[in-house]
């Protein structure tokens, strides 16, 4: 196969597929405070990246923590009319 016309190497998996979610994402998806998000990341019970000043979390580590939830905080969650 001619190398200028390859398909690139890829470490990623199909369904991660490069596709990031932002805290924010995550915060509404998990419907917690992005504070909380954070927390989670620290103590090591969610897989996030630091990129610049923003986080970004993949779509698997989402997953995961589904999977195996931490024990939830009452301050975790957004009450309503926020």
């Amino acid at each position: 196969m001619d190398p200028m016309h390859a398909e690139p190497a890829t470490t990623r998996s199909r369904r991660t597929s490069g596709h990031l979610l932002t805290l924010g994402q995550v915060a509404d998806t998990l419907r917690i405070r992005p504070r909380a998000v954070v927390d989670y990341v620290n103590r090591g019970e969610l897989e996030g990246q630091r990129v610049g000043r923003s986080w970004r979390f993949t779509q698997d580590a989402i997953d995961r923590f589904f999977e195996e939830p931490p024990a939830w905080r009452a301050t975790d969650f957004l009450s309503y009319g926020e």
